[in-house]
């Protein structure tokens, strides 16, 4: 198989990736968790809450990762195509869920019950690059040899807690220089995945 990117292999990849059993369940999983929490828009008028729980849910991809890892493994293509393909089938979800909730957030703030919504203050930039920093985490558990329950709900937990942890930071701490530093380490972050990918696609 030439081993060049190519255009072809990658969509075939992404269609897989999008219709895939495991990632549509825990893209319904991740919404179902977050849409409930559209009441606390109606309690406290605070509409970050339900955006930031959406965007710390959508970390359960790194679950998927290490769940379909036997059928993943028998893709037809590279392993940059198949990890780039992984990616792109994320982002399209996490734009998903993203919009659901924003705009069921959008309509509870144009209803009137809060009087002060906050949601033209809320951070989408210090919120999204947490997770850009964090998600990688839960890949490379996910690369593990041997996939089991335990690997996978660390798959799942330790990149929220991180997530959650970078977010109040980012938030805490408002300076430029804290995002650039999310940035790299979710860059370096998402390489050592990428290597872990290329080094279980070998084996």
């Amino acid at each position: 198989m030439n081993t060049n990117f190519d255009k072809q292999r990658f969509v075939k990849c992404l269609k897989y990736r999008l219709t895939d059993r495991f990632m549509i369940t825990y893209s319904i999983l991740a919404l179902v968790v977050c849409l409930p929490m559209m009441g606390v828009v109606f309690a406290t008028g605070a509409t970050s809450f339900p955006l930031l729980a959406s965007c710390v849910y959508t970390l359960l991809f790194g679950v998927v990762l290490a769940t379909n890892k036997h059928f993943d493994t028998l893709l037809p293509a590279t392993a940059f195509e198949k990890f780039a393909s992984f990616c792109a089938a994320v982002a399209i979800y996490v734009a998903a869920i993203f919009a659901v909730v924003g705009s069921a957030t959008l309509v509870l703030a144009a209803t009137g019950m809060q009087r002060n919504p906050d949601f033209p203050t809320v951070r989408f930039g210090s919120a999204l690059m947490a997770v850009f920093a964090s998600m990688p985490i839960g890949v490379m558990v996910g690369n593990l040899r041997r996939i089991n329950t335990q690997s996978a709900g660390l798959a799942m937990i330790i990149p929220m807690l991180v997530g959650i942890a970078l977010i109040y930071l980012s938030w805490k701490f408002t300076a430029l220089w804290m995002l650039l530093a999310m940035a790299a380490v979710g860059l370096a972050l998402w390489y050592l995945a990428y290597r872990g990918y290329c080094r279980r696609q070998v084996s």
